[in-house]
């Protein structure tokens, strides 16, 4: 149980990382190869933000969320408008090439040294019927999981929210009735951004941040979209919980097998559970979850985009039905 709960709060933050490549991939129809390098630049400015004025990295979310929405709109303009039309090939040099900049210049600018945040609750420790959950997890989960709630609502009641929706459907049906297209592009990416600006900003309190993690970031959350079927939101949620769960697990019982090998008292550390991340898990659980989406594929599983029901179609443009 130790496990599970650990392992679910690490996936909702997991979830809402891979929410935002969805968002953008089910909508703008592009796969930014750089999405791990903004989770990378998010956990930078929010330890620089704690560093320099001593706010909250949960609170620091007030500012960098409006920044990454400004940079996600920036970056459609200037360069994913540029190339919507082009080749694939095209696409996927245009977002490498960016996520190579963000990459190399963090350790220009910051070196390769790992940064990490030291807040007064990182070693508190709540405990529930023998259950314990830190508080850094606890509340990046409750922030992440508020984030996703919100970000549906939005999606599926507000006239923006449908209009992307009808976007993410049918970009021609949806222009044709009024819809400004490349300014609901620059909105989803914007929002992308905003999800991965809080998932950075809630990690940071209990994982340290270097420049290369962001490679990390990218191959976690493309097995977690491929899991959970490409352009579904729902999907990249339970994905994210799937992937948290087996790194929580292989984690574990891999620290089993060292103290066993050492002949050390096999005592269940529960505060040391909650820490079990991609370090201790080393490279197993990304070789199982390649493997579970590669299955999916094969099967074709999650093929289309599913961020949009037809129904919504009649409050966005009146009674016209819209065929793909």
């Amino acid at each position: 149980m130790q496990l599970l709960i650990s392992g679910m709060l690490t996936g909702i933050i997991y979830g809402l990382m891979a929410l935002g490549l969805s968002l953008v991939f089910g909508v703008v129809r592009v796969i930014n190869f750089a999405h791990g390098e903004f989770v990378m630049l998010a956990m930078y400015l929010s330890f620089w933000v704690f560093h320099f004025t001593g706010i909250d990295p949960y609170l620091s979310i007030l500012i960098i969320v409006p920044l990454f929405f400004v940079i996600g709109v920036l970056m459609q303009r200037g360069i994913i408008n540029r190339i919507l039309d082009a080749p694939e090939e095209a696409q996927i040099i245009a977002t490498f090439g960016i996520a190579f900049a963000l990459r190399y210049g963090a350790i220009l600018v910051w070196s390769s040294r790992h940064r990490s945040v030291v807040s007064p609750y990182a070693e508190k420790i709540l405990s529930i019927g023998g259950i314990t959950v830190d508080y850094a997890h606890l509340i990046g989960a409750m922030i992440a999981g508020g984030l996703v709630l919100g970000l549906f609502s939005f999606l599926y009641y507000t006239d923006v929210g449908r209009a992307i929706r009808a976007v993410a459907d049918e970009k021609r049906g949806a222009s044709t009735v009024g819809i400004n297209v490349n300014r609901i592009y620059q909105i989803a990416l914007g929002l992308g951004l905003g999800c991965v600006a809080v998932s950075g900003a809630t990690m940071i309190p209990f994982e340290s941040v270097f420049p290369t993690i962001g490679m990390n970031f990218t191959l976690l959350c493309f097995v977690i979209v491929v899991l959970g079927g490409m352009g579904s939101l729902v999907g990249s949620i339970l994905g994210g919980m799937i992937i948290a769960q087996i790194e929580m697990f292989v984690g574990f019982f891999k620290r089993r097998m060292i103290d066993s090998d050492r002949k050390a008292p096999r005592i269940v550390d529960t505060t040391a559970i909650n820490n079990i991340g991609s370090k201790d898990a080393s490279g197993i659980p990304i070789i199982a979850a390649m493997a579970t989406a590669m299955m999916r594929l094969t099967m074709k599983y999650g093929a289309s985009p599913t961020i949009k029901p037809r129904k919504y179609m009649g409050s966005v443009i009146g009674d016209a039905t819209l065929e793909s």
